[in-house]
């Protein structure tokens, strides 16, 4: 039978303005009342007991402001907002000594898009914690949001006292674009971007560069900025929410983008706590190797990837795993063991293409690790870019020099701030004696301005072809 409820998960659907009504009517302790409620008969039976659970301390302890905080994080991690913040309201009041609680409140409200209503209840939070960085990251990108630049270049600078400098450098720059002080964005910038080499502080100095009509300079920061995904900066609090992440799907998912982010120490941590309960998914297991392996642990890499395997030999991605740990580890042979193996139980990827390739070329198999590349762009490879540089290196090393051009062309079409690829372009053109389109490609090689000693060899080795072409 369905459970009473005063709040349903459908109020997710108009959370936006309940969460603003809730965070701006600042209980007071005698008016807490009882905790909100969700309806569980159609849950997951995980998120059921773990909801049933934590509801049963609160009645516990109806006065503890605790009880109510985990209610609360335990209700959001779960998706269900509306009751989350009523509970996070309901602890700021039993405790309003206590940052989590507004400082939940207030990111949740701004998750919905309301920045409002949340910077008030930040600036609670900030009064119990004037250190807490997290907390003026967000103050500043919320105000920027908002058009408040001034107030948005202020929080940021008090980041930046805290020692948050690259995130509070690119927000004060994304403040000083907005208030059209271009020159002084430029500066800063330009500087960042050195230490920063993020998508985003390339594509705030791509939008600069076109405010200032530098067309080429536009072109090549967008290229390099054309990848995805937000700043992004630790926040211990907000890691308190995670063992209320009910199901294992959702626990997975949120350590898959931990590993995209590049925090591979704090995947781990998500995922070696699932598997100490005794989960033995393969999702979990390969994650856990892979965030490993890319921490830099070889030996727990390998070790956890062979304890998945044994336990299911059928499933290709484990030889993918394996490949690319024996691969970091130096041990090719063994690495194209692993991925033969895995493109025979599923012929269809790109990904063991792609290392089999590199590691053809490496033992010095040009016409299969070309084979490789063509196979691996025939299944859509993410970015097509590298494999016809790798293909425009396969072809030149055996001095097929049109086929080689035609593969570098192919890259720079792409990627037009691919410094490498437009040097090989013009070491080829010049093997060809196309002296002119050389002189092209390298000189826009140079405006890329990285990779000095290769683009010095390659104007000497053309220097040199075109004297004793006369």
């Amino acid at each position: 039978m369905a459970r009473t409820v005063r709040l349903c998960r459908a109020a997710v659907l108009v959370a936006v303005p309940l969460l603003a009504l809730v965070a701006c009517d600042w209980l007071r302790s005698d008016e807490v009342g009882e905790p909100p409620t969700v309806p569980l008969d159609s849950a997951d039976p995980q998120l059921a007991e773990l909801i049933d659970g934590v509801l049963e301390s609160v009645r516990s302890l109806p006065r503890s402001a605790e009880m109510r905080g985990r209610l609360g994080m335990a209700l959001e991690v779960n998706d269900f907002y509306t009751q989350a913040t009523l509970a996070y309201a309901q602890a700021e009041a039993l405790d309003p000594d206590d940052v989590r609680w507004p400082y939940f409140q207030a990111v949740l409200a701004a998750q919905g898009g309301d920045f409002e209503s949340a910077l008030p209840i930040l600036d609670r939070a900030l009064a119990l914690d004037a250190n807490y960085v997290p907390a003026w990251l967000y103050q500043g990108t919320w105000l920027n949001a908002l058009g408040r630049y001034g107030e948005a270049r202020a929080a940021f600078a008090r980041a930046h006292e805290l020692g948050a400098t690259e995130n509070a450098d690119a927000g004060i720059a994304r403040a000083l674009i907005g208030e059209k002080r271009t020159d002084e964005a430029l500066a800063l910038l330009e500087a960042l971007v050195d230490e920063v080499p993020h998508p985003q502080v390339y594509r705030m100095l791509g939008r600069v560069y076109q405010a200032l009509g530098r067309a080429d300079d536009a072109k090549i920061a967008m290229a390099r900025g054309k990848d995805t995904g937000p700043m992004t900066w630790p926040d211990p609090l907000q890691r308190q929410k995670w063992p209320f992440e009910a199901s294992l799907g959702r626990q997975l998912t949120h350590a898959e983008r931990l590993l995209e982010a590049g925090r591979y120490g704090e995947s781990a941590q998500v995922l070696e706590a699932i598997r100490v309960r005794g989960v033995a998914e393969d999702a979990v297991f390969i994650n856990l190797s892979l965030a490993y392996s890319r921490g830099g642990d070889t030996e727990k890499a390998l070790a956890v990837a062979r304890e998945g395997f044994a336990a299911s030999p059928d499933n290709y991605r484990f030889h993918n795993v394996l490949a690319g740990v024996y691969q970091y580890d130096g041990d090719e042979d063994q690495a194209l063991d692993h991925l033969r193996q895995s493109i025979a139980m599923h012929g269809a990827q790109v990904w063991p293409y792609e290392r089999m390739a590199d590691l053809l070329m490496n033992k010095g198999r040009f016409e299969e690790a070309l084979a490789a590349v063509d196979m691996a762009l025939s299944y859509g490879a993410e970015h097509p870019e590298r494999l016809h540089y790798t293909a425009g290196m396969l072809e030149g090393v055996r001095e097929r020099w049109p086929e080689a051009v035609a593969r570098f062309e192919a890259a720079t079409a792409l990627d037009a701030a691919y410094t490498m690829a437009y040097i090989y372009l013009g070491r080829c053109l010049a093997e060809m004696r196309r002296f002119e389109a050389a002189r092209t490609a390298l000189a826009w090689a140079e405006r890329l301005g990285t990779h000095p000693e290769e683009l010095a060899s390659a104007h000497k080795r053309a220097a040199d072809l075109e004297a004793g072409a006369t």
